[in-house]
């Protein structure tokens, strides 16, 4: 295992090895563009889904994570089952989730009530207002503002929330955007905030365990 996490000059290194051994690998199209001029762009192979991962011959090769995967089932199947000679990791992360604000319960009950006693609100125009005087990012309360969308308790037109009353009771965990930014900080503060041994030690478990789930 080669930790090249947030160290510089990275593309170097990898121009380095052996190109018929190497496998760069990245998650997310932007990335790709972001590379462009460094030599790597025209080989990586962009995975999207469980399916792509699993497809992806990486025995005996030096595979290379330039960011990191949308979840940690798709890296399971890129790993499962494979013996790869090296393993590089960049994990490179354009919006880091794990040291942004996740509001607690607390932020989404005062939101709720602010809501309930004015009926409406319009977040373009009074947003970033609420925002300040609450000590919060607008990003925040743009977060919030979908996941009560999502669950049904707001309306949203022309940036004007209007409150449903007498919604159904349902939990924050219900909407999709909670939980989405849920497996992001996990998967942040798994792949690129743990250290090198705590990654080697996860990684070599998760190796193993893959190779006897799914070998035939």
């Amino acid at each position: 295992l080669f930790d090249l996490r947030g160290k510089r000059s990275w593309e170097e290194k990898i121009l380095q090895l052996d190109p018929a051994k190497r496998a760069c690998i990245c998650f997310r199209e932007e990335t790709k563009a972001k590379l462009a001029g460094t030599g790597l762009e025209e080989e990586l192979t962009v995975i999207s889904g469980p399916e792509d991962a699993e497809r992806l011959d990486l025995e005996n090769r030096y595979a290379v994570f330039i960011d990191i995967p949308q979840s940690l089932d798709i890296f399971d199947h890129l790993i499962k089952g494979k013996k790869l000679e090296r393993i590089y990791l960049i994990f490179n992360q354009s919006d880091e989730h794990f040291f942004s604000t996740f509001p607690t319960r607390e932020y989404f009950k005062w939101y709720y009530a602010f809501l309930l006693k004015r009926g409406s609100f319009d977040l373009p125009k009074y947003g970033g207002e609420l925002a300040r005087h609450k000590g919060w990012t607008k990003d925040t309360i743009d977060f919030m503002t979908k996941v009560f969308f999502e669950l049904g308790f707001v309306t949203i037109e022309n940036g004007v929330l209007s409150v449903v009353y007498h919604a159904e009771k349902r939990d924050l965990t219900d909407s999709e955007t909670y939980r989405e930014k849920q497996r992001l900080i996990e998967l942040e503060q798994k792949l690129i905030y743990s250290s090198a041994d705590e990654l080697k030690q996860w990684l070599d478990k998760r190796m193993a365990e893959n190779a006897g789930a799914y070998k035939v």
